[in-house]
């Protein structure tokens, strides 16, 4: 079925391609039926080839495109990648911005990535750390612990975790989690849901916040797919692709837990 789908594709290629030749060649003969100058003549045989260029390299840049589509959905479905054990650069021992309880946690989240890919057996979602581990924001730059996440082989999103707010004696620090994630349409809706469910028990502060945060992330996908209560008048748009963003704070409670040592 694809080869025959490929030749029909191959033929109507070629056909446009002819035609295009074919008008050209009427053109000329149109005007060199009306005897023109030389000036003219060539001015005329500019534009055509001009014209002809422009049509080529759009082609072109429509093929290179829809290959670049056709490689990353390739990467989207594959089996999951192996997550590499990356060393971190760590965070400043002090400066502005850094803290005791800053260090603290980014050591506790050390086996973070560890801890939910082996989670992650029946989903396509992995996440790689990465060395870096400055975190901007409006109020400047804080650090902590920063992950691609992936759907098969192709990178679809960013995490990051860090501290949120001074603990108060004897309570266990606060983390807040930013996931961002691209290509929402792309991914099954139950997969995409677990995951995020999923990230959302680990940093929960107990079971009756990780419920709460179900109908939270409920919610943020059901913007992605009807935003803002609008309806399309010919079915969804085939051309949006929503970006998900997701903000989780809690103590991490599970993940605590469940970490290995």
């Amino acid at each position: 079925m694809k080869k025959h789908k490929r030749r029909r594709l191959r033929w109507k290629a070629i056909l446009k391609i002819a035609g295009a030749y074919a008008a050209i060649a009427t053109v000329l003969i149109i005007l060199w039926a009306m005897d023109l100058d030389q000036v003219t003549w060539l001015t005329v045989l500019l534009l055509v080839m001009f014209a002809v260029f422009s049509y080529r390299i759009d082609s072109l840049e429509k093929r290179e495109s829809l290959q670049l589509h056709e490689d990353f959905l390739k990467d989207l479905y594959a089996s999951p990648i192996e997550p590499k054990t990356v060393t971190s650069k760590g965070i400043p021992k002090e400066g502005w911005g850094v803290s005791e309880d800053d260090q603290k946690t980014f050591q506790d989240l050390e086996s973070f990535a560890r801890t939910i890919n082996s989670m992650l057996a029946d989903l396509p979602f992995r996440l790689q750390e990465l060395a870096e581990t400055e975190i901007g924001d409006l109020y400047g730059p804080s650090y902590g612990r920063r992950y691609e996440v992936y759907h098969g082989r192709a990178k679809v999103g960013s995490l990051s975790l860090r501290r949120t707010r001074v603990p108060k004696e004897g309570e266990t620090t606060h983390v807040l989690a930013t996931a961002d994630l691209r290509y929402a349409r792309y991914m099954g809706c139950e997969s995409l849901s677990s995951f995020m469910n999923l990230l959302a028990q680990f940093l929960a502060s107990s079971p009756r916040e990780a419920e709460s945060q179900r109908a939270y992330i409920l919610s943020v996908l059901l913007s992605a797919v009807w935003p803002e209560g609008r309806m399309w008048k010919n079915g969804p748009d085939k051309n949006s692709d929503p970006s998900l963003e997701f903000q989780f704070d809690g103590t991490a409670t599970l993940y605590r837990e469940m970490r290995p040592g």
